[in-house]
């Protein structure tokens, strides 16, 4: 993992992470995928998380996924604010909504330490 240095409230960690997605929300109907969305976290923070799928979330839709974060896995809520489309899918950039102390405590030990 490395730091991107920027002008932004919460210091970037790239990842690279595959996981997916099972359930989702569009205009608070819940979504089961099935199978579930494969995601790709190209980055994330205490605050959000940006993300690449082949699948197209509006922006509003509410992601519930895991994030691989050191040694642990962590379920979390996070809400699309945008999205882009690729040559290879769509990047999307996330709000959590619902992030375990545990995961933003890492996060921000990490921040501290690079």
């Amino acid at each position: 993992m490395k730091k991107i240095t920027e002008s932004r409230k919460n210091l970037r960690v790239n990842k690279g992470i595959a996981t997916q997605c099972g359930t989702y929300y569009v205009d608070d109907n819940l979504i089961e995928a099935n199978p579930p969305i494969d995601l790709v976290m190209l980055n994330i923070s205490e605050g959000g998380i940006g993300i690449v799928s082949r699948k197209e979330f509006r922006p509003g839709s509410v992601l519930i996924f895991n994030v691989d974060f050191g040694l642990e896995s962590y379920k979390v809520m996070a809400k699309v604010i945008w999205t882009s489309e690729k040559e290879d899918g769509y990047a999307s950039g996330l709000e959590f909504i619902s992030i375990p102390y545990a995961l933003k405590e890492a996060l921000s030990m990490y921040e501290n330490l690079v």
